[in-house]
């Protein structure tokens, strides 16, 4: 693998899901979507090469707790060093709950998105607070071992930031660590960008205000509530830093993210303020082919993260000048406004990897 440990390595365990959400590429491409598991097979490979990911996060776009292995897979990535994350919708976390807190877990994720109306609405009938008891059941199991430390991924769209408040309540209750909200980040179709919370100027100033007043109250009960940009942002590298992180899908592809490996043919749709486009899929290789080591060390690999590297760069540059260039940054507004010119031209010159046009993590959502 590549001299530096994987931050994260994102493992697709399944593309099959036990609901059919309205915010899900699974639903929108219907019978284009190339259900599976990941092959005891590509597992053994992949696990040769566990030791140089600190953090192995089973799921992609799919319900992890379908996998028959996932119990397996989480202690083997566990017994091989790695910090083990999970993201469920919840509809079989009851059944999991004895082997989850036996210690192979880190992190569980359980996704909503809102309060009972917009829950049901958009994650295909799911109930709020039948999730929330379940996983009030799971704090309880972990006793005082604290672990896994339990998120709710909250799905922010345009209409349901007034629901964030009584979640982090029922959070309170059920006893979860940290409540982390997230913009709608895939959007292959306009009613889905229609529905997303941010616009071309950022997120609504109502939406802003119930944003500010769920975290007063999460401070107050003790809940960690990490919110969204809610303008956009010139990112360097996004948060599912390539430099850094890497995705597998349930049928040995490598590439940079779950955003471009999708289980979907070619191209890859993709809805953008200007239109739809189209993006060809950018795999750094196949496990079928070489092992993840060699994968990552690859050529493909080092090309698609090449800009990013410079984008990063050209930052460094400007930081370490502004500070130690001119005397511990005491320097003239002149030569600062031409430093950060200098910058921005750098960035432009080293726009984001072509895959990542239109992007909405590129800007921060």
């Amino acid at each position: 693998m590549a001299r530096k440990k994987l931050r994260a390595l994102q493992v697709e365990v399944t593309s099959r899901c036990t609901r059919k959400c309205a915010v899900c590429p699974q639903t929108v491409y219907g019978d284009a979507w190339l259900e599976g598991d990941l092959s005891e097979s590509h597992w053994e490979r992949l696990r040769a090469d566990l030791e140089r990911v600190e953090h192995l996060h089973l799921q992609g776009w799919g319900e992890p707790l379908l996998h028959p292995r996932i119990a397996h897979m989480a202690r083997d990535g566990h017994a091989a060093g790695c910090k083990i994350g999970l993201t469920t919708n919840g509809d079989l976390l009851d059944g999991a709950i004895n082997w989850i807190v036996s210690g192979a877990v880190d992190v569980l994720a359980v996704s909503l998105a809102g309060g009972e109306t917009w829950n049901r609405r958009l994650r295909d009938g799911a109930k709020t607070d039948e999730i929330l008891n379940t996983v009030e059941k799971l704090s309880r199991a972990r006793k005082r071992r604290n672990k896994p430390r339990i998120h709710i991924a909250f799905l922010l769209v345009r209409e349901n930031a007034g629901d964030l408040l009584e979640t982090v309540r029922g959070a309170a209750r059920a006893g979860i660590d940290r409540i982390i909200v997230n913009h709608l980040d895939y959007v292959p179709t306009e009613k889905l960008r229609e529905l997303a919370a941010y616009t071309h100027g950022g997120v609504s100033q109502a939406a802003r205000e119930q944003l500010d007043n769920a975290k007063r109250v999460a401070v107050e009960l003790g809940v960690d509530l990490q919110l969204p940009f809610t303008e956009p942002q010139e990112m360097l590298t996004c948060a599912l830093d390539p430099r850094r992180m890497a995705s597998i899908r349930w049928d040995g592809v490598v590439a940079a993210c779950v955003h471009l490996n999708l289980p979907i043919p070619d191209p890859i749709p993709r809805m953008t303020a200007m239109g739809p486009i189209r993006i060809r899929r950018q795999a750094f290789g196949h496990l079928d082919d070489a092992p993840l080591s060699e994968i990552l060390s690859g050529e493909a690999r080092r090309e698609f993260t090449a800009p990013i590297y410079r984008r990063c760069e050209a930052d460094d540059r400007y930081r370490e000048w502004g500070l130690v260039g001119s005397g511990w940054g005491v320097v003239a507004l002149a030569d600062l406004d031409q430093a950060y010119e200098k910058l921005e031209q750098e960035l432009a010159q080293n726009p984001f990897p072509p895959e990542c046009r239109g992007c909405p993590k590129a800007r921060g959502w």
